[in-house]
């Protein structure tokens, strides 16, 4: 009876561990979160002066411009991607920890 009872004593100071490791983990992928969350606004923003750029200039400047502004275009896109990968591995990882 007393191995039995200090067996479930440890099984729940494991159990306490790992909830608590789980924790720590979902607290430092929050911040991972929150700054995808708020670099996806300016960028959004970014994105959309580029298509005003692109449409209103396309036919008033030369050919140069035109693609220094689509490649700007295209960084700017392959940086809003990012951050969406960034905003759904931290979404993910945290939503994984809290199921454990």
């Amino acid at each position: 009876m007393a191995a039995s009872a200090q067996l479930a004593r440890q099984a729940r100071a494991a159990q306490r561990v790992r909830a608590a490791g789980s924790w720590n983990r979902g607290l430092r992928l929050e911040p991972l979160a929150k700054l995808a969350h708020e670099l996806r606004t300016p960028i959004q923003v970014l994105l959309g002066y580029l298509d005003i750029l692109r449409g209103e200039l396309a036919d008033t400047v030369g050919r140069r411009p035109q693609e220094i502004i689509e490649r700007m275009n295209i960084n700017a896109h392959d940086l809003a991607q990012t951050i969406e990968n960034l905003m759904d591995f931290a979404s993910a990882s945290m939503d994984a920890e809290w199921r454990r």
